[in-house]
């Protein structure tokens, strides 16, 4: 009996419920999924392909949240295979020894074919990439990796030759910010029960932060909704929440005013940790307490002791001159002269 497309659901799975917003959120269908047109659009390769059912091995170069993993998933779905998924982070060539066996096995009883996604596949060194050549000629399964690095240096010139390469761009801010409000809206997936609304600097300064990376947007998103509701969608309605102004939502999502005043007073410190877990520090503004005191107005204190950074001779010499000071100046006690002593001999 040819098992059908749907699995069953484990008993001890997790709730789809209990899974992060970027989990709930990823696209069921091609129409859904968000970005790479000059792959997936009218007439271009990789699109034509997954619509006829004929895709082979290939590899995905792009940066993370540009939906490498999304896509295999669809293709997978698309094409009526079984999908395996497989860390080269976490896993090695003794799994890879098992999912082949699995898919012999599939392939002979009920004619499935299996597509292994090897997420992370720069991680394989030569010899652990040269275990898929065998399979990957002969078609028993159908080799999909993901990678953030250059192919051409990370992935061995025999495997090349055995797989196509498809570049994934960044996420633009227009599919970025189409992602988050389809996130609002969506009351089985998403955060549409909550009734929430976002502003528009808020979306702008979230869809700007995220660079391209739908995961990282999502991760923002659901966080700025734990922090107004207390619950972010997964158990709405099961804890308290806190009041849900514009003033609230607003200051969750948005980076901290420069000019604003800091310190537990005005509640600056507390305004600081909020907006932290939504930026990324800028790399180009000075760190630590001189940066501190520059900012304050107030000229930053120079040590007295020798800095780190010094030549090893010049702490040497100064350690030298400290001891040689504190030896003249200790005081020193007066010896008596005694007489060597003259005993008998025998």
């Amino acid at each position: 009996m040819k098992p059908s497309g749907k699995k069953q659901p484990s008993l001890f799975a997790p709730p789809a419920s209990a899974q992060p917003l970027a989990a709930r959120m990823r696209p069921a269908t091609l129409e859904e999924f968000l970005g790479q047109e000059h792959l997936l659009g009218p007439g271009k390769a990789l699109g034509e392909l997954i619509r006829r059912g004929e895709v082979s091995s290939m590899i995905f170069w792009g940066p993370p949240g540009s939906g490498k993993t999304t896509l295999a998933f669809l293709i997978a779905r698309y094409t009526e295979r079984e999908f395996v998924p497989f860390s080269a982070v976490t896993e090695g060539v003794p799994r890879v020894r098992e999912i082949i066996a699995e898919a012999e096995e599939r392939l002979a009883q009920y004619g499935r074919r299996t597509i292994l996604f090897c997420d992370e596949i720069h991680r394989f060194n030569r010899a652990q990439q040269d275990a898929f050549l065998p399979h990957v000629e002969r078609g028993t399964i159908a080799l999909i990796g993901a990678t953030t690095e250059n192919p051409s240096f990370e992935i061995t010139g025999a495997l090349l030759s055995r797989t196509r390469v498809f570049v994934l761009e960044p996420l633009t801010e227009e599919h970025i910010k189409d992602l988050l409000l389809r996130a609002l809206r969506d009351e089985e997936r998403g955060l549409g029960r909550l009734k929430l609304t976002l502003e528009d600097d808020a979306l702008a300064l979230l869809c700007r932060e995220a660079d391209g990376d739908a995961r990282r947007a999502l991760q923002a998103l659901e966080a700025a909704a734990e922090y107004v509701t207390g619950s972010a969608g997964r158990d709405a309605g099961s804890r308290s929440r806190a009041p849900a102004d514009a003033k609230g939502r607003t200051h969750a999502v948005r980076r901290e005013d420069p000019e604003q005043p800091r310190g537990p007073e005005t509640g600056g410190a507390e305004e600081q940790g909020r907006t932290r877990a939504f930026r990324r520090e800028d790399p180009e503004r000075p760190q630590g307490p001189r940066a501190a005191a520059q900012e304050a107005g107030s000229p930053p204190r120079s040590s007295p002791t020798p800095s780190r950074n010094g030549s090893p001779s010049t702490t040497r010499a100064a350690r030298s001159t400290t001891t040689s000071s504190a030896r003249s100046t200790r005081p020193c006690a007066a010896r008596t002269p005694t007489a060597p002593s003259t005993g008998s001999r025998g």
